[in-house]
């Protein structure tokens, strides 16, 4: 397990790490849907399946994620696989603000 650690401030979205993405979302998933913030979170467990959130859950991180990195999610990307475990949907998510830096949000 790794530690987690908080997102800077003066960390700039467009060049927020994979591990900055995940940092937010296991923030995220202790604090606000399961309220431990001393929970390990593996990255690579089903969200779903794992008990780690339901499925209004995983819109409210979705929605969470979306909005603190400031990207949109287009609807045909709002399928289970992209959003599946931390470490997948951090890497979508990290996608998503790489594709808005470069001007190219059709990603």
């Amino acid at each position: 397990m790794i530690e987690i650690m908080d997102i800077p401030d003066d960390t700039a979205l467009d060049k927020a790490s994979l591990e900055d993405v995940e940092a937010l979302i296991v923030a995220f998933i202790r604090d606000e849907l399961v309220g431990d913030d001393t929970m390990d979170v593996d990255l690579d467990e089903n969200l779903l399946t794992g008990g780690y959130v339901d499925s209004v859950g995983i819109i409210r991180l979705i929605t969470h994620v979306r909005e603190n990195l400031q990207v949109t999610v287009p609807p045909q990307d709002l399928v289970p696989n992209n959003f599946r475990t931390v470490r997948i949907m951090a890497a979508y998510m990290q996608g998503r603000v790489v594709a808005k830096a470069s001007g190219d949000e059709t990603f």
